[in-house]
């Protein structure tokens, strides 16, 4: 009788974890169900460490920017001026911006190649609280280039929204 109670509890254990690994990945928690936009005005600050200009070595040194910024495969910035050290870049009102995982891809390019490494500080703000900041540095010599990730978490409601009252 104990064996086969022994053999009872493995297979009921056994059993539940095989069907919570079958179940977990296709569950999406509310929080990252795609499309839904997020809440708030979701805004980018970029300083640069250095002086960035025209990537020497492009194809179109006319068109080379020295600053982009790419979300969801689409610029949101292009700059192909030169921008000073210190200077913070400001977008406002970054269009498409959803619940859940958000990947921003910035470049830059330096305006000397010496053999000085760089940094990019990368902001992330909703209403103008930060959500994120982050740095990306480079190897001396290169472009400083790196993706900077977020998740946005969905703003709760407020009683008032949550009645109906909008006193």
């Amino acid at each position: 009788m104990r064996p086969l109670l022994a053999l009872l509890v493995v297979t009921i254990i056994l059993g539940g974890l095989q069907l919570y690994m079958m179940v977990r990945p296709h569950a999406a928690p509310l929080a990252e169900i795609p499309g839904l936009k997020a809440a708030g005005q979701i805004s980018l600050e970029i300083t640069l460490t250095f002086a960035a200009g025209a990537d020497p070595f492009a194809v179109d040194a006319d068109d080379s920017p020295s600053l982009l910024v790419v979300f969801e495969g689409n610029e949101l910035l292009r700059i192909t001026e030169s921008i000073e050290p210190g200077e913070t870049i400001r977008i406002d009102d970054v269009p498409n911006v959803t619940v859940g995982i958000n990947e921003f891809y910035v470049r830059a390019s330096p305006q000397h190649l010496d053999e000085s490494a760089r940094a990019i500080r990368v902001r992330v703000l909703r209403d103008n609280h930060p959500l994120t900041e982050e740095s990306i540095w480079s190897q001396p010599g290169t472009l400083v280039e790196g993706t900077v990730v977020v998740s946005i978490e969905s703003l709760p409601e407020t009683p008032a929204e949550a009645t109906g009252d909008t006193a």
